[in-house]
């Protein structure tokens, strides 16, 4: 199994318990209500 660049996160929006999950390549970006959260 090779490597890849990619993240898997799980968000919580605590006001409205909603959950989210996102995959994204490493040096996106991922918006997620006011944040933006860069992959590394």
């Amino acid at each position: 199994m090779e490597p890849q660049p990619v993240a898997k996160l799980r968000t919580l929006d605590k006001i409205t318990a909603r959950t989210m999950t996102f995959e994204a390549d490493v040096g996106s970006t991922v918006k997620f209500g006011p944040l933006f959260i860069k992959i590394r």
